[in-house]
This record gives structure tokens, C-alpha cells and sequence, in this order.
């Protein structure tokens, strides 16, 4: 399988080193969070806020997988994939619409929880926002769960 990278296309800026410079240390300090909390086995879809430009675009979640070593085969299907996964929250707009999302995710190969701790930020950030809500209620019922402290069912 081939790797496709869009690196080089100044995600966050204009700058040279493809970074605003405030956003780069706090994008930097959530994905270290994400993938410490990924590694010790918490659902981490919607974890951070990771910063995004503020005219995000799908080139900028291509930007944000290719910096944080998410590796896909085609650009356009990664590019789909992440609008694929916006709508299915948007659709939803729940908990069980963020299960639904990373469900889709991981159909498409992404079995690895922390490709799919990233991707599913990513794509909120850069092409979705109005998925946040949904993201952050999954992911406090998440540490509910593993704090006993989620209601019963």
C-alpha cells in the first residue's frame, strides 16, 4: 500500500515553517495528551481541542494526519473519509453517533486507536466544528465510564 503525504502545503499558516506560532506549541501539547491517554486505553475521540486555523480546510486535516504519522493511501479518499465521518456525527449528534463515526473509521482500516484519536479531532477541527459537542460528550462519558461514575443503564 502506497503512502500519500500532502506535507509542505502550510497547513496553519503562511509561514515558512507551515505553523502560526502560538498555535504550534498548544497543537503540540494536545496531541502528546491524546496519545498518552490513547496508550493508557481511554476513548480519546474529542479529547483536546487541538488548535486549528481559523479558515481551516480539508487540505489542513490532510496536514494534521500527515504531521502526527496517520498514513493513508489516496488523498481524496482520506479527504471523503473525514467529511464521512463530520456527517455521520452531524447526522446524529450524539454519543452513538461518534460510536457510528469511529465504527467508519474503522472499516475503512483505520483499526488503531490512535489513528482514530486523531483523525476524529482533526477532522472536527479543520472541516467540522459543529461537531465538537457530540465529541466531548462522548468523550466524558468515556472517563465516566472508567471512573465509575456513568449512570446506570
Amino acid at each position: 500500500m502506497g503512502v500519500t503525504s500532502a506535507r509542505g502545503l502550510g497547513a496553519f499558516s503562511n509561514h515558512s515553517d507551515g505553523y502560526a506560532s502560538g498555535s504550534h506549541q498548544q497543537f503540540h501539547k494536545a496531541i502528546m495528551m491524546i496519545r498518552n491517554l490513547a496508550m493508557s486505553g481511554i476513548s480519546v475521540v474529542g479529547a483536546l481541542g487541538i488548535a486549528a486555523p481559523a479558515n481551516a480546510d480539508q487540505y489542513d486535516f490532510i496536514s494534521v494526519l500527515d504531521n502526527n504519522g496517520v498514513y493513508y493511501y489516496n488523498i481524496s479518499e482520506m479527504i471523503d473519509l473525514g467529511k464521512a465521518a463530520c456527517r455521520t456525527v452531524r447526522t446524529g449528534g450524539t454519543i452513538g453517533s461518534v460510536d457510528s463515526a469511529i465504527n467508519l473509521l474503522t472499516r475503512a482500516g483505520f483499526n488503531a486507536v490512535m489513528d482514530r484519536a486523531i483523525i476524529m479531532p482533526a477532522a472536527a477541527n479543520t472541516m467540522c466544528p459543529d461537531i465538537w459537542p457530540a465529541l466531548n460528550a462522548h468523550n466524558q462519558a468515556a472517563r465516566d465510564l472508567l471512573q465509575g461514575t456513568a449512570p446506570a443503564n
